[in-house]
């Protein structure tokens, strides 16, 4: 992680343009760190320093509990996943899968309210409230006969009001 940010830190000043997407990979490593290795806090909290002093925003993804224990089971990965899923939980001490990604999701924001980095905490939507938004959605599509609509605007519009609100 050093090495990268130090490599983040030496293209943002060559390249006036640079620009890089990066998974939450700083407050994946804090987590990590923190249940697995505290002792390298230290030297991760020296690398934050440097990264605090570029131009970066985080955006944080916040699930419900519904959606952790949807997306944490990776049906796309291989049958190996979940025996390793197991190991993972049982050597962090956790009781189950879900027990560990949340405590993950906590470590994570609260890591990021500590951290000299901007961050916006996006809330993803419960099932329920997703299934409102999709009735909403096909109630607004409801069109009169004769009626025309302008297409390129009214998918503008779509995609602005479905965007998830920010905290």
């Amino acid at each position: 992680m050093k090495i990268f940010v130090n490599y983040l830190k030496e293209i943002v000043s060559r390249e006036e343009n640079a620009v890089f997407l990066l998974n939450r990979f700083h407050l994946s490593t804090y987590a990590s760190i923190k249940t697995r290795q505290p002792g390298l806090l230290r030297e991760y909290d020296q690398t934050i320093k440097v990264l605090g002093t570029l131009p970066v925003h985080v955006f944080i993804l916040q699930l419900d509990e519904n959606e952790i224990e949807k997306r944490s089971l990776h049906s796309e990965r291989s049958g190996v996943w979940p025996k390793l899923q197991r190991q993972m939980v049982a050597n962090d001490g956790f009781r189950n899968r879900l027990d560990k990604y949340i405590s993950q999701q906590s470590l994570m924001i609260e890591a990021a309210k500590k951290q000299p980095i901007p961050f916006s905490m996006i809330k993803f939507p419960g099932p329920s409230e997703i299934e409102r938004a999709v009735h909403a959605a096909a109630a607004d599509n409801v069109v009169p006969r004769g009626v025309r609509i302008n297409a390129g605007e009214s998918k503008v519009l779509r995609r602005k009001r479905d965007l998830p609100p920010t905290l």
